[in-house]
């Protein structure tokens, strides 16, 4: 049997992909480009799961939380070395080594 596993380059489906990658399992990748969208059309149930989760109070309490701070908006190369330092060692090679 082998594992479908849908994949987005976040930390946390980083995560999932080292478990896999580490215990040897078998799976399929399956992009997942959530900021075109692509989860909802792949997955209404997460969808729908999700729809139901943001509207309970609690949940819309948590979503106000982030108006009460200023955070970095820009996905820009700095916050993108911040977010995943990992990407570093996995571009290619750019120049000679010393």
């Amino acid at each position: 049997m082998t594992i479908k596993r849908y994949y987005h380059p976040s930390p946390n489906p980083a995560k999932v992909a080292l478990y896999l990658e580490e215990t040897g399992l078998p799976y399929e990748v399956v992009a997942v480009d959530t900021r075109r969208g692509d989860a909802w059309a792949q997955l209404p149930n997460v969808k729908r799961l999700l729809d139901e989760i943001n509207a309970r109070p609690a949940a819309q309490r948590a979503e106000a939380l982030k108006t009460q701070h200023s955070f970095k908006a820009e996905m820009d190369e700095s916050a993108r070395q911040a977010m995943f330092p990992q990407n570093a060692r996995l571009a290619p090679s750019t120049g000679a080594t010393a």
